[in-house]
């Protein structure tokens, strides 16, 4: 009988540290909060890129800004982005080992315009899908409550994309 009640201990021990690794995890993001600023530039665009609190949480790829990484895109996070108008290339790169797929998207920047771009990530049967989309202000100005600016934010971009 005593045997029995160890082994259901050591089961339920067994079972609680297994689910705990798969609790999810949060980056601890210092930036300040979301708060829209409004573009007082009339020469410069700006570019708010951003990444819900999507799975890998604890992974983030680089983005990279007309061939140039320019931040760590951390899950909960944005980056603010000014850039003269003209064409821009936005890319997400991730480490191989996440099986994340690296997207882009072409957007043509014009002055005194405010730009959102989505880094999104799911998993479905087991594999991890992305998604790199411009999305419309509203939805986007909803999505960034409560996310918080990145390191290195923001970033000042001065050359365009060679078409």
């Amino acid at each position: 009988m005593r045997n029995h009640n160890l082994y259901a201990l050591g089961g339920a021990l067994w079972l609680f540290l297994i689910l705990s690794g798969c609790a999810p995890v949060t980056p601890n993001l210092t930036g300040k909060p979301f708060q829209f600023q409004e573009n007082t530039e009339s020469g410069t665009a700006q570019i708010y890129i951003y990444r819900m609190l999507t799975p890998p949480t604890l992974r983030s790829p680089d983005v990279i800004i007309n061939g140039e990484r320019r931040l760590d895109l951390i899950a909960g996070g944005f980056g603010r982005v000014l850039a003269l108008p003209g064409e821009m290339l936005i890319e997400t790169k991730w480490s191989w080992d996440t099986g994340v797929e690296d997207k882009s998207v072409q957007l043509t920047v014009g002055p005194g315009e405010s730009y959102f771009v989505r880094c999104h990530t799911d998993m479905w049967g087991g594999v991890f899908n992305s998604k790199l989309q411009v999305v419309p202000s509203a939805f986007a100005l909803f999505e960034l409550e409560g996310l918080k600016e990145l390191p290195g934010s923001p970033v000042e971009i001065v050359k365009t994309h060679p078409e």
